[in-house]
């Protein structure tokens, strides 16, 4: 059973279902003429269970906004003349407000503010009972894993102590966020029997994709973790420039490779000098900075301009003298020239006209899509070759990396790593995932022992009183 929280009610700002109800009953009062359909008590709660949730799980921009696709809150539950319940749900007991309105051609989400507190939102998350959200999966194609409900309880638990001892902030808003993912994971397992029942399909480019909630995609690894358990984790160090890293030492052995090699074998003091040089002014700590440099890193190697104003790296690296720094470094410079070359030497190998054929319902013909599907093929034929040989080990494919139940051990897995062309370069890295605990629990039994502590104390002091 999950934890709870305690309330203190006169504080919380998110509306009752009755309170709501009564207010719906004001507006429009159920009669023996009209009173046939959904009951507004289903309507009322499901409108604040949706909405708490999908708050409480968005993504939370720098500035303290949530990233919501609005459309997901629709209902189509109607009143007096056709009017929709939604429209005056929002109005009358909002949770928040649009600040810039999102793009459905583009599947941009909107820009929101809350409109009560983020506490409030996880200690609603976590109170109410939101199982009337989730269904049995019984569609027949389907990966199925199996959750650690008793971890991933702890990890909500943990989340929630963190994020309330914490300062508002970047980690705050982390914290809030993977608890809210935490928490919809606990409650769809719970509804599947224990297992996440993940619909997935295979791209044109080769690659895995889960659908749905997932453990794969848009979710943090803390939170996949969790789920997951006790568990060995296995992901190939910098895969892609591994990748472009062997390609370019087998077409052209004598090319010079120094920014490749200083990516694929010293990546964790690269990026470190990386920080250095170049994150002068972004008010960020060092494992921040750090993340910003790999996604840089990684905009780049997967075709991204480096650019003052195109391409990602703007929405990457914010401070403008920062990222200037960043493109004008010798080493981005020297990279960019060695990925210059690779797509000069895939070329020369398959030609655009002959590439062109293998991007199925792409009118115009991209050099950096293709080099996504050739990386992508190799990937997928790397991580089937590894699966094949972990005895049915693995818990989780997660495109470069697998967990696995038990310790496979780096050395192994590198043998068969390496028997794919162009990936002698790569290498595996082995975490081992750990068990969370309960803080609720843990001072529980800690004020358990100082009771008993103190039980012993007294019960010795009053034996030499006695004796005495």
């Amino acid at each position: 059973m999950r934890t709870k929280i305690d309330l203190d009610k006169s504080t919380n700002s998110i509306p009752s279902v009755n309170e709501v109800v009564s207010e719906m009953n004001n507006t429009y009062p159920k009669s023996k003429k009209n009173n046939r359909g959904t009951s507004y008590e289903s309507i009322a709660s499901e409108y604040l269970l949706k909405t708490v949730n999908h708050l409480c799980k968005a993504n939370i921009t720098d500035n303290g906004m949530r990233e919501l696709y609005v459309s997901n809150l629709n209902m189509d539950y109607r009143y007096s003349k056709g009017r929709r319940w939604i429209t005056w749900l929002k109005d009358n007991y909002p949770l928040f407000y649009i600040v810039q309105q999102g793009n459905n051609l583009d599947k941009s989400p909107s820009k929101v503010q809350l409109l009560v507190s983020d506490k409030e939102l996880l200690e609603y998350r976590m109170n109410e009972d939101f199982s009337s959200l989730y269904t049995a999966n019984t569609h027949s194609d389907t990966l199925d894993v199996k959750v650690d409900i008793d971890n991933l309880h702890n990890y909500i638990a943990d989340c929630y102590v963190r994020a309330i001892n914490s300062a508002k902030g970047v980690y705050r808003d982390k914290l809030i966020r993977n608890a809210g993912q935490a928490l919809e994971l606990y409650d769809c397992a719970q509804v599947n029997d224990g297992y996440l029942r993940q619909c997935y399909e295979f791209s044109d480019f080769g690659r895995l994709y889960m659908k749905g909630i997932n453990l794969q995609n848009g979710i943090a690894s803390e939170v996949r973790e969790a789920a997951l358990g006790k568990c060995y984790k296995y992901d190939i160090s910098a895969a892609s420039y591994a990748f472009r890293l062997g390609y370019i030492k087998h077409h052209a052995p004598t090319a010079k490779t120094p920014a490749l090699i200083d990516l694929v074998e010293y990546k964790k003091r690269t990026r470190q000098i990386l920080v250095k040089d170049c994150l002068i002014h972004t008010n960020a700590d060092e494992e921040f900075k750090t993340k910003i440099i790999k996604k840089a890193l990684n905009a780049i190697g997967f075709g991204s301009r480096a650019s003052m104003y195109y391409g990602a790296l703007s929405d990457i690296i914010y401070h403008k003298q920062d990222r200037q720094r960043f493109i004008e470094h010798p080493l981005i410079k020297e990279l960019e020239a060695e990925l210059k070359l690779f797509t000069e030497l895939l070329k020369q190998e398959i030609p655009p006209r002959t590439a062109r054929t293998f991007l199925t319902g792409e009118q115009r013909y991209s050099q950096n899509r293709f080099e996504s599907y050739v990386y992508q093929q190799i990937e997928t034929a790397v991580m089937q070759n590894i699966m094949k040989n972990c005895n049915n080990d693995v818990l989780m494919w997660c495109h470069d990396a697998i967990y696995t139940t038990n310790c496979e051990g780096v050395g192994k897995l590198n043998y068969y790593l390496h028997e794919q062309q162009y990936m002698q370069y790569a290498s595996f890295e082995q975490e081992e995932i750990t068990l969370w605990q309960n803080p609720f629990k843990l001072a529980e039994i800690h004020q358990q022992h100082n009771e008993h502590t103190q039980r012993i104390s007294a019960e010795e002091k009053k034996a030499k009183e006695t004796a005495l």
